[in-house]
């Protein structure tokens, strides 16, 4: 009934099976497994950083410094009218900075829309990378402020955020 190739194929896969398992046990229980690991992640963590140019976060000058390099580079390719570096500037800050709605509050004041839009839009791009695809989560997005040419800020940024399926949330701190 069952032949004689079949039973020799289920046994031959049985065993890598088994050699698989017992291999993976033996190294999960080594002794430095554990430190290995860790060495290895941080070596992973250190060069993504050294890629992308952000400094140690667990370093809080490091990035403070960087925080603020960004800003200024930010502020110095928009007012030479390049404006993607600036965009890519100003979402490094973004990235870098201890609070980042409060700094996305600021620059939604003191940034032209079009430009905040595009920061925005860059930083929305990561998370969605950094995620694995778009997230599919309602947006809030609230501003009481007016930009000084008298635009409000809520409906183009509603409209950029749905467009895009990612969560931005901006909300005023009310201190009195």
């Amino acid at each position: 009934m069952v032949s004689k190739l079949f039973l020799g194929a289920v046994a031959g896969a049985t065993a890598v099976v088994g050699y698989c398992i017992y291999f993976d046990h033996t190294r999960r229980s080594h002794p430095l497994y554990r430190q290995r690991v860790r060495e290895k992640r941080a070596r992973n963590r250190a060069a993504a950083n050294r890629a992308t140019g952000m400094p140690d976060p667990t370093d809080p000058e490091a990035m403070q410094r960087y925080f603020m390099i960004q800003l200024q580079r930010g502020e110095a390719c928009l007012m030479n009218g390049m404006v993607e570096e600036s965009v890519q500037h100003f979402s490094n800050a973004v990235r870098a900075s201890g609070s980042p709605s409060q700094l996305l509050r600021i620059l939604a004041e003191s940034l032209p829309p079009q430009v905040f839009s595009l920061i925005v839009r860059a930083l929305e791009s990561e998370t969605a990378g950094a995620m694995g695809g778009p997230t599919k989560t309602s947006t809030t997005v609230r501003t009481t402020t007016t930009g000084p040419s008298g635009v409000v800020f809520d409906e183009e940024l509603k409209e950029t955020v749905v467009s895009t399926g990612a969560t931005v949330t901006l909300v005023e701190d009310d201190v009195e």
